[in-house]
Parts: C-alpha cells; sequence; structure tokens
C-alpha cells in the first residue's frame, strides 16, 4: 500500500502540495510518522486515526471582530465607538496577543483609580465582549467571576414648572423646542428617535406617531398618541422628509446636545441636574402619577420588560407614601 499524505494516521501533511524542493524532506518527515505509528500499532487498512484538532487560539484580533459584528446592529455610533476604544485598551494587555480571563483582569486591575460605576461599566462591556467571542473558542467567563460594585443613584431632576421652561426654550430656539415638547408629551428618546423622525412617521391627521422595533432602543413597535398641546407646532412638509431639516437627512447624532448645551449656558431657568432627558423623566412621572400603573409606565416607555421601569422609576425625584401612610405615635 502506497501513501502520499498523513490523513490515514491523522496529521495534515500533504508534501505534493508544496514546491518541489520542498517535497523530498517533506516525505521523509511523513515516512518517519508512518513509522511512529506502526510502532503504536497502527496498520495499512484498518480505521483512520482521528485527526487531532488543534484548539485555535483567540486573540485580540478577535475582540475587533466582535466589534465589527455589532456594527451590523440597530446600535448607536457612540455605542460602537466606546466598544473600539474599550477593545483597543484591552488589547494591550493580552500577552502574546492571547485572548483570555486574565486579559481582563490586568485590564481592570490597571485601573485602580475607577469609580464604581466605571468598573460596572467596564464589567459590562468585558460581557459583551465574552458572548461574541465564544463563536471563535473564547471558553472564560470573566463577568459571573466578578460581581458589580454598589454604586449611589442618580437623581435625574424633574421639571416644576414645564410650560415655563418650554417657553423659554421657544424663544431660545424652535427646533429645540420641538425637540423638548416630543420628548415630554410623546416619551421618546431625544437624540435617535424624535432626530430621525419624519413626517412619514405621523398619521395623517397627525394624532399618533408610529416607530418601528428597527427604530426604538426597546426593539419593540411603538405607536404613541400626540398630545393636542404639540399639534401647533407640527407643520407638516412631504413625508419622507425630516420634521426638523426639511430634507431626506436628520441633522447630525450630537445636534441636539450642542444645542442643548448653548441653552445652558444662557438659561437663567434651568436647575442643577436639569438636562435634555428631564422632559422624558418628567413625563414618567405624569405618567405614573396619573395612573399609578408600571404596565402603562412600561408601555408608554418602551421598555422591553417592566424591571426597566421599576429600575428607571426609583432614580426619579417620586413621593413614596403619603402623609397618612406614614406611622402615629
Amino acid at each position: 500500500m502506497r501513501f502520499y499524505t498523513g490523513a490515514a494516521i491523522g496529521i495534515d501533511s500533504y508534501p505534493n502540495k508544496l514546491p518541489e524542493n520542498q517535497r523530498k524532506r517533506a516525505f521523509e518527515d511523513l515516512l518517519e510518522q508512518y513509522v511512529n505509528a506502526l510502532d503504536k500499532g497502527w496498520l495499512p487498512g484498518t480505521k483512520t486515526i482521528p485527526r487531532r484538532r488543534k484548539r485555535k487560539k483567540v486573540t485580540s484580533e478577535h475582540l475587533y471582530a466582535t466589534v465589527k459584528k455589532k456594527e451590523k446592529e440597530n446600535l448607536s455610533d457612540d455605542y460602537i465607538t466606546e466598544l473600539y476604544a474599550y477593545a483597543r485598551r484591552i488589547s494591550r494587555h493580552c500577552k502574546g496577543g492571547v485572548l483570555n480571563e486574565d486579559a481582563f483582569t490586568r485590564w481592570v486591575e490597571s485601573n485602580p483609580h475607577w469609580s464604581n460605576t466605571s468598573y460596572n461599566n467596564a464589567r459590562r462591556i468585558i460581557g459583551v465582549f465574552e458572548t461574541g467571542l465564544r463563536q471563535y473558542g473564547y471558553k472564560g467567563n470573566w463577568k459571573s467571576k466578578h460581581k458589580p460594585r454598589r454604586t449611589a443613584q442618580k437623581l435625574h431632576k424633574p421639571y416644576h414648572d414645564v410650560p415655563m421652561v418650554l417657553e423659554d426654550i421657544r424663544k431660545f430656539n424652535s427646533k429645540l423646542h420641538l425637540c423638548c415638547i416630543l420628548t415630554y408629551g410623546c416619551l421618546l428618546r431625544p437624540h435617535q428617535e424624535i432626530r430621525n423622525l419624519t413626517w412619514g412617521d405621523f398619521s395623517d391627521d397627525l394624532s399618533t406617531v408610529s416607530l418601528s422595533g428597527n427604530r426604538t432602543k426597546g426593539k419593540r413597535n411603538r405607536v404613541i398618541p400626540v398630545p393636542a398641546y404639540i399639534l401647533p407646532y407640527l407643520k407638516p412638509n412631504d413625508k419622507h422628509r425630516n420634521i426638523f431639516t426639511g430634507t431626506p437627512w436628520p441633522h447630525n447624532p450630537d445636534f441636539f446636545k450642542t444645542l442643548w448645551g448653548k441653552y445652558k449656558y444662557r438659561s437663567t431657568v434651568l436647575e442643577k441636574h436639569h438636562t435634555l432627558y428631564s422632559f422624558r423623566h418628567t413625563g414618567a412621572i405624569k405618567v405614573y402619577q396619573k395612573t399609578g400603573s408600571l404596565t402603562v409606565l412600561q408601555q408608554v416607555m418602551g421598555h422591553a420588560d417592566l424591571t426597566t421601569s421599576l429600575t428607571y422609576l426609583r432614580g426619579l425625584e417620586i413621593q413614596q407614601l403619603e402623609v397618612n401612610q406614614l406611622p402615629e405615635l
């Protein structure tokens, strides 16, 4: 029997595929491998020895491959940029380019100045990477072995006089005013959901606005009624045009962030911790106070589960007890 490859004894050796000047040496090595196999009891014509698979090493390059796949999902540009930044930092701690749990540990330990919030953010990002890396053979589970650290709750300051603040914003900039009143009245997210609105997203009578799941953070279809006090500020145009630019293209992702910064600098009515998102938080409080239902709040806020709504509400400045419910003496 003649053998020209190492397939019969389970090795990757194909001398005839090599350049002619390398074949003789490759066949001599192959002959030695067959002699070793015969010494161990293998005989020609018997069952082929299973090929030993080499375990692929997970490297820092797989971090970037994971982020590349994330780019195909409906995620914000800021989040993708953040993932690339973390990938660069983590890759510096991969000894020999190999990525494992120790690399994550070295990265975290190299930042002893982190606050608990920064640590928890890093832990969350590691979890994202670990999930994506499994397809490349990663076996670790760093995130589950390291618990999150306790952080102080941040208080989102609601507006106590919404009409007054909105009127002050209207005098400053009509586009920012429309963004704020939609954030408050329709409970939409300003920087992505509202910024990308077109007139085609509204019903013909402007009574509702509809967004498909690929345009919302919670990946769920949303149909939101438009309050009457918003209608005077809506000037319909062609259904394919953006409601702010009047063209098919929206403003850049940082447009309202920049505009809000300019308004905040000159405003005399804003208080500490008042942000553009405070309009959404204030709207959430109004809904909860009127309905007393977390389920309704979950639906109007577009949260994927009730737990998110509950966590969201805990951070708001909302009265949890009535005076008559307190202990008497």
